[in-house]
């Protein structure tokens, strides 16, 4: 089927990344090595080392690992920032989540993180807001 819109053909494209939240390893699972990556980099950070989730640091996927990693502030710039930052909460929140799916608990990001229900833009924000 060729996508349109009001009867017009849409020839252009476009490439999208889809993630799920936490998991810096872009394996498509949050787990412990999620959890371990953000770690590293949060260590690599504050000792003025480089720092990356993938091969790759100026890559599209790094910015992808990045946000997806940031479980917190969701920054979307790719790298630690104003808008946000990579830091121990961030791997304490995907351990919590990683244990919750463990325990067959329905692990739900908002209530792990209520702060998200407020963060300005976020998904959480609308849904709180909109419920």
């Amino acid at each position: 089927v060729a996508p349109s819109y009001n009867g017009v053909a849409i020839t252009e494209q476009s490439l999208v990344y889809i993630g799920v939240k936490g998991d810096a390893c872009l394996d498509g699972v949050v787990g412990l090595e999620d959890a371990s990556a953000v770690l590293s980099y949060y260590a690599n950070i504050g000792a003025s080392l480089p720092a990356a989730f993938t091969d790759d640091p100026t890559s599209d996927y790094e910015v992808l690992a990045y946000f997806l990693a940031d479980v917190t502030t969701e920054s979307k710039a790719g790298v630690n920032s104003d808008a946000g930052n990579i830091g121990l909460d961030d791997a304490s929140h995907i351990l919590t989540y990683y244990a919750y799916v463990g325990a067959s608990i329905d692990a739900q990001w908002q209530e792990i993180i209520p702060s998200l229900k407020t963060l300005p833009g976020s998904l959480w924000e609308y849904k709180a807001n909109n419920a």
